[in-house]
């Protein structure tokens, strides 16, 4: 029974003692849902249901196109669909350079990390 249906059951007269019982059980959960809620991390990225199909599908053209030695162009083709951007920035060191990937090329390295991690 929901909190709705106690308020309308209480309204029509009908409570019962058990009904207090529920509601304090019903709140205990609400505020517990609350306080979890609290703790969970706001930045988790929204995942898309078949990512995972979606990604094994860009690495499969990818190796495929990696595969044909005649033409480079469709290994490029498949690499620049990865990416999304290159961001450079200078590092401390005359000449040293840092390069960081954006796109779905980045989001594929970083699951097959955390693949590494948790075989390992």
């Amino acid at each position: 029974m929901t909190a709705l249906s106690f308020m309308t059951a209480i309204e029509d007269g009908l409570y019962q003692p058990s009904m207090k019982v529920r509601m304090e059980d019903l709140e205990r959960q609400k505020a517990e849902i609350i306080a979890r809620l609290a703790l969970a991390p706001t930045d988790v990225p929204d995942l898309h249901p078949n990512i995972a199909a979606l990604y094994r599908k860009r690495v499969d053209q990818l190796t495929q196109a990696f595969a044909d030695h005649d033409d480079g162009r469709p290994a490029a083709e498949a690499l620049r669909s990865l990416i999304g951007e290159i961001v450079l920035t200078p590092g401390e060191k005359r000449g040293e350079v840092h390069a960081e990937l954006r796109g779905e090329l980045f989001g594929i390295l970083e699951l097959a990390k955390l693949g590494q991690k948790s075989n390992a």
